[in-house]
């Protein structure tokens, strides 16, 4: 028999009976307005997609992100909440929204493709690109350790050819262009009066600040500076794909008598650069460590900074 459902108005009290903090209800409810949006779509389209489950699960799939912070269950308890209510394909939706689902998984339907979909384009309450989002999930989790960040840059790519899958039936782009922009109270009867769809597409930004990264290598082979150069950039392009050029990475130089050399790259890139230097293991089949030492904005510094080492 069928799974039935419980009402949207019945989805959003259990989110306020648990005391939901108003910011992740606001995500909650953007994240739900994108799946819904893209359903509907897809429907109109002649895809077979339960529009009703998204539209719930997609509400629910966060019920416990505030009561998971010091405990990292994040997901797991949500879905033990939703099973002792008697929606088990609902809690199912808590889970298969992680990240790093798609690593190890194949997803249960295309409901669940939209929903975990949909909570990557909504930042807080703001719909943002997958490379804006992934560079939150980068700055927040990924310094927790080189591990956390490795597979965050991962499960990547699995999200951009998921993008592709959903929006190309539908003749959509990523900047969601129809979608309407979310009222607030105040604007609300103002809306229903006029309503006024706006684009999504992501404003440009001015090109990023130059910023310099001192790194040391260590191991045990000799290694030449053209190679060290060479694979160091392999590495870089083949972690960060096609956003590769946009962090504007190259490496500079490499002192090999010193084992230290300069990366350049966009300010807003630093961090992540050098978080993954520290996870590297092996340059061109060899086995290296390496360590950023210092950051600055002007490569001059660092060079002297070799010189006096």
């Amino acid at each position: 028999m069928p799974e039935k459902f419980p009402s949207r108005e019945e989805c959003i009290a259990w989110l306020k009976e648990l005391k939901m903090p108003e910011n992740i209800l606001a995500h909650v409810m953007q994240v739900n307005r994108i799946a819904v949006f893209i359903a509907k779509k897809l429907k109109q389209k002649g895809v077979a997609v339960d529009v009703d489950l998204v539209d719930r699960a997609s509400i629910l799939h966060d019920i416990d992100k505030h009561l998971t912070i010091e405990t990292g269950r994040h997901g797991f308890v949500g879905k033990e909440l939703l099973e002792k209510k008697g929606y088990p394909k609902l809690a199912e939706f808590c889970v298969t929204h992680l990240l790093t689902f798609v690593l190890e998984h194949e997803f249960p339907s295309l409901e669940h493709k939209i929903v975990f979909y949909a909570d990557k384009r909504a930042n807080g309450d703001k719909i943002v690109s997958l490379n804006e989002r992934f560079d939150y999930f980068a700055k927040r989790y990924g310094s927790k350790s080189p591990q956390a960040l490795v597979r965050i840059m991962k499960a990547k790519p699995f999200c951009i050819e998921l993008e592709q899958e959903l929006l190309s039936p539908i003749g959509g782009s990523p900047e969601l262009a129809g979608l309407s922009k979310p009222q607030t109270a105040k604007k609300q009867a103002l809306a229903a009066a006029k309503k006024q769809p706006v684009s999504l597409k992501v404003k440009a930004s001015k090109r990023p600040k130059k910023r310099y990264l001192l790194f040391e290598v260590k191991s045990l082979q000799t290694l030449e500076s053209d190679f060290v150069k060479r694979f160091l950039v392999f590495s870089l392009r083949d972690f960060f794909g096609a956003k590769f050029e946009q962090k504007r990475i190259w490496v500079v130089l490499f002192d090999q008598k010193k084992s230290m050399g300069i990366i350049r790259c966009s300010h807003l890139a630093a961090n992540e650069i050098s978080v993954f230097l520290g996870a590297l293991n092996s340059l061109g089949g060899k086995k290296v460590s390496l360590l950023a030492i210092l950051s600055s904005g002007s490569i001059k510094k660092l060079k002297q900074k070799i010189k006096s080492l």
